[in-house]
């Protein structure tokens, strides 16, 4: 499914650094989704650092690594506490590098990170950041880049401006498992993929692009996860008895 996506097809070609940043968030889900069925710390461990490492991939990574990070804690709550200290400790530690980097040569921030992160006017004082970031007029372009993105319009259907970015056969399958999946008993795992397709455009919203599939082009491999999860929802509707597997995150994900 991923190999045939338009979007997927281009990006290879171009060979941006949106590619590498995909990859980085596919190993973590697949850590955590792992982690989810074994409750392995390592595998966590592995997880959080390969989201580390995509703080650095591109600029939507420091966000979007964030906000993933987040989600895994409220996902897996449940779990292990120290655990999932130890793992939090391995993503906080993954950022250090930029804070040396930052701290030693300071006048580097604004153009990075303070560009894709926080802006340096914020960091010196988090109130106008607060303020900044819940002003309605922020808010309202920032939801209109994102739910633009969504527009099945653009994504499923073909345009004079060139192909859908993704498969017109794919909107059903992922139809089918966002409907059907979280009934089942891999409800923690459905969660962690559907809310992390649903994340990684956040971060493309804040840049003021519309259409920002550079930005958020690790949402092609998960929407492939979901289509193959939901070829595995068709299967059960058409054969009933047939059991349901634990892992099938972890095979769609393979």
């Amino acid at each position: 499914m991923l190999i045939l996506t338009p979007a997927h097809i281009a990006l290879s070609i171009r060979g941006t650094d949106a590619i590498l940043l995909s990859t980085l968030i596919l190993s973590w889900l697949y850590g955590v989704v792992h982690f989810l069925k074994f409750d392995s710390l390592r595998t966590l461990v592995v997880a959080a650092v390969m989201l580390g490492l995509a703080v650095y991939a591109h600029q939507s990574g420091p966000l979007t690594a964030t906000f993933l990070w987040l989600l895994t804690l409220v996902v897996a709550y449940r779990r292990n506490r120290i655990r999932l200290l130890t793992a939090t400790a391995a993503f906080a530690l993954m950022w250090v590098p930029a804070a040396a980097a930052f701290f030693l040569q300071p006048a580097t921030y604004p153009d990075t990170f303070g560009r894709w992160f926080v802006f340096a006017a914020h960091l010196r004082n988090p109130v106008d950041g607060v303020l900044a970031f819940i002003n309605p007029g922020t808010l309202g372009n920032r939801a209109s880049m994102y739910w633009g993105f969504w527009d099945p319009s653009w994504l499923f259907f073909t345009s004079p401006d060139g192909p859908a970015p993704l498969l017109l056969m794919a909107a059903p399958l992922i139809a089918v498992a966002i409907v059907r999946w979280p009934t089942h008993g891999t409800r923690d795992a459905a969660v962690l993929v559907i809310g992390s397709a649903l994340i990684v455009p956040l971060a493309g919203a804040s840049f003021g692009v519309p259409h920002y599939l550079a930005d958020a082009a690790a949402v092609a491999p998960i929407l492939a996860v979901l289509a193959g999860v939901g070829v595995n929802e068709l299967v059960r509707l058409v054969v009933p008895d047939r059991p349901l597997e634990d892992d099938v995150a972890v095979t769609a994900i393979e």
